[in-house]
């Protein structure tokens, strides 16, 4: 038996992270897998409104939560049995949710799935450096940041597939299929990678820590589009997020077992790379949200299609995870790899703020995305890696799923703040750039439904057609001498003295006439409405830039390590 999973045959070490990142896969598709098949959830389990976000919401704040929890365990009884009880626990919850009965049942197996989810997160980031040297790990690691980048960024699609071609309950069973095929291979091929003999669960600070970070994600999730930043709900949980943590730092300072190590945060290096974690993190879901939202509002794109735009996106990272991982490990550092990616990356982002605009080919929009995929891509392994070399083999599974817990946490805030942008641009355009289109031309007197809010879909061709019917209408009651209602000669916009002057071919032009009136109202409306969307994104891509300036900043301060002494320094 090999004591020293580093020294095991090259082929089932590539066995073995071919199980891990079937894993990841499963995992972190999920976190957007179920998008695209929310409307046929909502509809069949009769979703209330204000439910809806907690489809995913439940998801994430639980994963995000508990990820460092199951990285203590996983350096206690080992990452197999970890990341075995993780599958296993996320297939049920997949069961779960397809056959859930209301909202929420619905609620809670994701909340349950999304903690199977951070079990698998938190262990599969660890193997690389369980079974594989420094020098060696750049080669392995960019696969891990592609399936991260790839299930983020197809899930959507496959969710909409499966709902269209099948139903929403497949986007939940799918899982099962695929773990049957990887839960027997990990269990044959993948040795216990326990690294300790004896150690305790801090159970307080584990509670702690959920009573820090649930409350504090909850924040994130419903403000401002639920709550105001400055509400009764939100400042109730910022009091207990204050008075959670001050008791969970008080704690595992003390204790001798502790879920996260804050020691590890008095370390310059550590720190600055949890910063550039959390940073990159906030700006990596803005093109993959973003953008679809973009093309469907301001293209007209269909859901499928406008996720084919983001494809590139997934291109980009793929071969820059790749590339950078080999490039990393050829050069024997990760700082002279990570430095330029991440300087294309601010410029890449930059581009895309500056340059669009209404009208332009989709093609260019995807062109921009597939560079900054370029430029983020090797963010996601290399971060992660350089926080696990940081420590001593005894805590990897401890500081891998510190580094997606950071991770995750910025997508958490970068979503929320990205919300914000978009919320308050397109409220403030559309009240002041809709309001004076629409105070200036008049189309109250059409009833026609624009959406429930700024940020639904404006329909103008929709809106034409109501308005062409109603006119229509109008003329044929005209036509048939039917007494006109005060609804209709506010259509026609005509006093009543007035329409008593008006012969028919008088009343024919007049209808006419406010049908062309309106046909030009709803089409500056929908231009107000896409220059408004189109200034919402480039401020969020622009936001963005400055996230990912942030994280270079602090990747530059970092020291760098050559990989050759990280092994002395960690045995």
């Amino acid at each position: 038996m090999i004591n020293d999973p580093r020294l095991m045959p090259l082929a089932q070490k590539r066995l073995i992270l071919l199980g891990a990142l079937v894993s990841l896969f499963l995992a972190a598709l999920d976190q957007t897998i179920v998008s695209t098949a929310t409307p046929a959830i909502v509809r069949d389990l009769a979703f209330p409104t204000s439910w809806i976000t907690w489809l995913t919401t439940a998801f994430l704040v639980l994963s995000t939560a508990t990820l460092p929890i199951w990285g203590k365990l996983s350096d206690l009884y080992g990452r197999r049995n970890i990341l075995v009880t993780g599958l296993l626990l996320f297939c049920f919850a997949s069961v779960l949710c397809a056959l859930a009965f209301s909202p929420l049942s619905m609620v809670l197996f994701r909340a349950l799935q999304g903690i199977g989810s951070a079990a698998i997160l938190s262990t599969v980031f660890a193997l690389v450096s369980d079974i594989f040297t420094p020098q060696e790990r750049p080669r392995y690691q960019g696969l891990f940041g592609s399936v991260f980048a790839v299930s983020s960024v197809i899930g959507p699609w496959v969710g909409g597939i499966l709902t269209d071609m099948a139903s929403w309950h497949w986007v939940f069973l799918v899982n099962v299929p695929i773990l049957a095929l990887v839960l027997p291979f990990i269990l044959k091929k993948m040795p216990p990678l326990r690294h300790r003999n004896s150690g305790s669960i801090d159970f307080t600070g584990a509670v702690l820590l959920l009573a820090t970070v649930i409350p504090l994600l909850l924040i994130f999730a419903l403000a401002p589009a639920r709550y105001a930043w400055i509400s009764v709900p939100v400042l109730i949980m910022v009091a207990i997020v204050l008075l959670a943590l001050t008791a969970f730092i008080v704690h595992e300072r003390r204790t001798d077992e502790p879920i996260i190590d804050l020691m590890l945060f008095a370390d310059k290096s550590f720190r600055l790379m949890a910063l550039g974690a959390f940073f990159t993190g906030g700006a990596f879901l803005c093109a993959i949200v973003f953008i679809p939202l973009y093309m469907v509002n301001v293209y007209d794109f269909s859901a499928t299609r406008a996720g084919v735009t983001v494809m590139p996106l997934t291109f980009g990272l793929v071969a820059a995870n790749v590339a950078s991982g080999r490039l990393a490990s050829h050069i024997g550092s990760y700082k002279p790899v990570l430095i330029p990616a991440l300087s294309f990356a601010v410029v890449s982002l930059l581009a895309v703020s500056l340059t669009l605009n209404v009208g332009q080919p989709h093609w260019s929009i995807s062109v921009r995305l597939f560079l900054v995929g370029l430029g983020l891509g090797p963010s996601i392994p290399m971060l992660t890696q350089m926080m696990i070399n940081s420590v001593n083999r005894q805590k990897i599974g401890m500081v891998s799923s510190t580094a997606a817990f950071v991770r995750q946490l910025g997508n958490t805030v970068g979503l929320a703040v990205f919300g914000t942008i978009l919320t308050s641009i397109l409220t403030v355009g559309m009240g002041i750039g809709g309001a004076s289109v629409l105070g200036q031309t008049d189309t109250a007197h059409l009833s026609i439904e624009t959406g429930a809010s700024v940020t639904s879909h404006f329909d103008a061709d929709k809106m034409i057609a109501t308005a062409k019917k109603q006119y229509a209408h109008l003329s044929s009651r005209i036509q048939n001498r039917q007494t006109l209602t005060t609804a209709d000669l506010q259509l026609l916009g005509v006093e009543p003295e007035v329409l008593a002057t008006m012969d028919a071919a008088a009343l024919n032009a007049q209808i006419h006439l406010r049908l062309e009136q309106t046909e030009t109202q709803i089409f500056e409306v929908a231009q107000t409405f896409k220059a408004t969307w189109t200034k919402a994104v480039k401020t969020i891509f622009l936001t963005a830039m400055v996230m990912v300036l942030c994280g270079l900043v602090a990747v530059i301060l970092i020291p760098e390590i050559p990989f050759k002494e990280l092994e002395q320094r960690r045995e």
